[in-house]
This record gives structure tokens, C-alpha cells and sequence, in this order.
């Protein structure tokens, strides 16, 4: 029968208290700062009536709306989750809480625009959060009437230039990610930035051998398109910045 060699250390009343402390420093805290801003910014979002006297009172009647309601302890069970174990410090669990809200007091499950919402809260840091709204308002600049006019507009756009019958390198998402950062890979993984390729091939007859087409250039349009939808987003995102992580992204 075989043993495992990790036996004699589960075992080892050290190993325990190893455990214990980890959790409790480590674990624990991280955990607790984060649960506590989202349950304060949902909580802030939730409450009607302010400084009345019957702020317990308050308290005791919103906690059973939600756990008598259909969706509400669903609802609650994965934004603690998606908190808890997310990328963000502060402006991802302050998002999750605000948007949270409203999703109570209606009592119903989040839409499809409102899932792609809690992702961004849940896998961008705080750092990628700010990027993203930084570029997200240039690009509204440069293309404001079409985003005026609700038409998905280029977050990036690369232009390249390939020659006939040379090795062919296909343009792909690491470019914008090496320009703009790491927030571009995640958002298109989530659905809010989509890929969009153009190529205007013009051949033209090799001018050694005079063969049709075997020379010439291909024009690529490289794109990462946005649909201005996702203003929702960006608003929510500036909601959520704090004195801790306005200019920094990072908690003090």
C-alpha cells in the first residue's frame, strides 16, 4: 500500500499551526477588506432612508426581502464569490456592490450586459480597471459621431503591410496588449473588445518571371472594436474609484 510523503506533515501539529497563521494574516485580511468594501458600497446602495433612527430596523427588513426572495441568496453567494477571489482591491468589489443593488430590490437574476459587467469587476485589477477607462475615453474622442450614434467604434487599430509570397504574419491581439496592456487580452476574453480584420490584397505580376500575382502587397486592417454600450462600464467604474485608488490603482 502506498503512502503519500505529505501524511507525516498533515499530520504534524506545526503544519496546523502554519495553517492557522497564514489564514489568519494573510488570508483573512485580504478576504475581509475586500468583502467589507463591497458589502459597504451595496449596503450604501441598498438603504432608503438615512440617519432616521431605525437603521437596525432597516437592516432586519432588507436581509429578509433578500433571503425570501427567489434569486437574492444566489445572487449574494456568487458577488461574494466573484469578490472574494477577484482581481481587483477596490474598484472591482465597490462595482460588484453597486451594481448588485438595484438587481435586489428588483428581485431578479442579472442580464447577460450585467454578467459581462461583474467579469470586468471580478478579472481586471484595479490598475487595468483605470487603464481601461483612460483609453476608453480617448477613444470616445476620436470617435465621437459614430459613438454618439451608437456604431462600435476601434478601442485599437494597427495597419500593416505584408508582400506576396513572403512569409505571411497574421496580426493578432499581443499587439494591442504590448501598447495598451494587459486589461486588452482580458477584455476580449470576456466579450467587450472584438477582433476585426481587414485585408485588401493587390497582386501583381512578378516582375522576374511576369507570373500573374505572384507579387505585389496585402493591406491589413487590424482592429479592436468597441460597442459604446459599454460606457455602462466605464460609468460604473468612476463611480467606484476611491480616495485609495484614484491615480494609483492601488490601496494604500
Amino acid at each position: 500500500m502506498m503512502t503519500s510523503p505529505l501524511i507525516p506533515y498533515l499530520d504534524n501539529p506545526l503544519t496546523d499551526l502554519f495553517k492557522d497563521q497564514l489564514k489568519d494574516k494573510i488570508l483573512n485580511q485580504i478576504f475581509s477588506y475586500r468583502t467589507n468594501i463591497y458589502f459597504e458600497s451595496l449596503w450604501n446602495e441598498l438603504q432608503t432612508e438615512k440617519t432616521t433612527g431605525k437603521e437596525t430596523e432597516q437592516v432586519n427588513l432588507l436581509l429578509d426581502k433578500i433571503v425570501k426572495s427567489k434569486n437574492g441568496p444566489d445572487m449574494i453567494f456568487e458577488t461574494y464569490r466573484k469578490v472574494a477571489f477577484g482581481a481587483s482591491k477596490n474598484i472591482g468589489p465597490r462595482m460588484i456592490g453597486i451594481l448588485l443593488a438595484p438587481i435586489l430590490k428588483e428581485e431578479r437574476i442579472s442580464t447577460e450586459d450585467e454578467d459581462l459587467i461583474f467579469s470586468v469587476a471580478e478579472e481586471l485589477t484595479d490598475t487595468e480597471l483605470l487603464g481601461f477607462t483612460k483609453h476608453f475615453e480617448k477613444t470616445k474622442q476620436l470617435h465621437s459621431d459614430d459613438f454618439n450614434d451608437g456604431i462600435p467604434v476601434p478601442f485599437y487599430r494597427e495597419n500593416l503591410e505584408q508582400t506576396v509570397g513572403r512569409s505571411f504574419f497574421r496580426p493578432n491581439i499581443n499587439l494591442a496588449k504590448k501598447k495598451l496592456g494587459s486589461f486588452v487580452g482580458k477584455l476580449a476574453n470576456i466579450g467587450i473588445l472584438l477582433e476585426d480584420i481587414i485585408e485588401n490584397e493587390q497582386p501583381q505580376a512578378d516582375p522576374l518571371t511576369g507570373i500573374p500575382g505572384a507579387s505585389g502587397t496585402i493591406a491589413i486592417e487590424y482592429s479592436l472594436m468597441i460597442d459604446p454600450k459599454h460606457q455602462r462600464i466605464v460609468d460604473l467604474i468612476n463611480r467606484a474609484i476611491g480616495p485609495t485608488t484614484k491615480g494609483t490603482g492601488e490601496a494604500l
